[in-house]
């Protein structure tokens, strides 16, 4: 089981810090509010080889020990980015919004 630690703002601005155990780990692709832009990106990613999705958003289950806050991370390539994306995290303190890559 992987763990996190998290600096949480409530809504008056109090500060706390909690510590999670994470023991699933669910990444949604080709997801968001606007289909245009998600169709935009589906076509760029084609013209990287990227097969488009069957469906959108696709969801990938994947195993807690990929989960990291580490600052650097090893990439397979020279192709790899990094894409900030909106992350939520269910917790006992409520379900957490933060960022993520």
């Amino acid at each position: 089981m992987q763990q996190v630690s998290f600096k949480v703002v409530d809504r008056s601005g109090a500060e706390r810090a909690i510590s999670i155990d994470v023991n699933r780990l669910t990444i949604a692709g080709w997801a968001g509010r606007d289909q245009a832009a998600i169709e935009h990106h589906i076509a760029e990613l084609a013209e990287l080889g990227v097969k488009r999705p069957s469906t959108t958003p696709c969801f990938y289950r994947l195993g807690s020990e990929l989960l990291t806050q580490a600052e650097q991370i090893d990439v397979v390539g020279t192709k790899s980015s990094g894409e900030a994306e909106c992350v939520l995290v269910h917790s006992s303190a409520g379900l957490l919004v933060t960022v993520g890559s």
